[in-house]
């Protein structure tokens, strides 16, 4: 089934708002059962809508608590949407080595292009590109 580019950005904007209130019920909802996650930056690869919100979890409630994302742009399609974001937030543990951030210490920023493959109305896949920027 062809999704309309109408309600692939109707999904990318619940996704988005989703992710900055911490919402993972609503994110449960926009999820496709088998769902993934990719991060490039941090080597994540998760699958499952389980295994996604788990990690979604442990970022929003034990590594990064205080992030907030900015949406900068959208770009939308009839197969999915890109999201190109500016966010913030505190490490609180060291799995964010990779940023090159002291735990609880360092307000990072980061540059992300998020891709959201969208089929049959839900999320199919979260493919994240992401940098610290100054």
């Amino acid at each position: 089934m062809t999704n309309s580019t109408e309600q692939v950005r109707e999904i990318a904007e619940a996704f988005f708002g989703a992710y900055n209130r911490k919402d993972a019920d609503l994110l449960r909802t926009l999820y496709a059962e088998d769902v993934s996650l990719i991060d490039a930056a941090l080597g994540i690869n998760r699958q499952g809508v389980d295994t996604v919100l788990s990690e979604f979890l442990d970022c929003a409630e034990r590594r990064i608590p205080d992030r907030r994302m900015e949406l900068e742009r959208m770009i939308v399609g009839e197969d999915g949407a890109v999201l190109v974001t500016n966010w913030k937030g505190t490490p609180l543990v060291e799995t964010w080595e990779s940023y090159d951030a002291a735990p609880g210490t360092t307000t990072i920023n980061i540059r992300s292009a998020r891709v959201l493959e969208i089929r049959d109305g839900k999320i199919q896949s979260v493919l994240d590109f992401s940098a610290r920027v100054e």
